[in-house]
């Protein structure tokens, strides 16, 4: 279920939920008052307490370029299947783009 050491201990903090859910996204100014973007469709793909990890298509290189280099911010609707409304998040940090 995650990484595991040679000593087959795990090393993850969390426990991750490797379920998939619905997310849109737009893509906000640093100060969080200007939308920089349209509304996006992704999906989850690792989530966890310490954050999730996004499926996204189609997301234009300026815009990728400002969330890994911390000019923009992001803010999430995920839509959870048991839940009426849907769970509404900001990214507070990108960790390290896939190859």
């Amino acid at each position: 279920m995650g990484k595991r050491q040679d000593s087959g201990t795990e090393r993850r903090i969390y426990i991750r939920l490797n379920t998939v859910f619905p997310v849109e996204f737009e893509i906000l100014s640093p100060d969080g008052k200007e939308v920089l973007s349209e509304f996006h469709q992704s999906f989850t793909r690792d989530v966890s307490e310490g954050g999730i990890c996004l499926e996204i298509n189609n997301l234009k290189d300026e815009l990728a370029g400002r969330l890994y280099k911390k000019t923009a911010k992001m803010r999430l609707q995920i839509n959870v299947p048991f839940s009426a409304k849907p769970v509404i998040g900001r990214r507070r940090r990108c960790l390290d783009q896939e190859e």
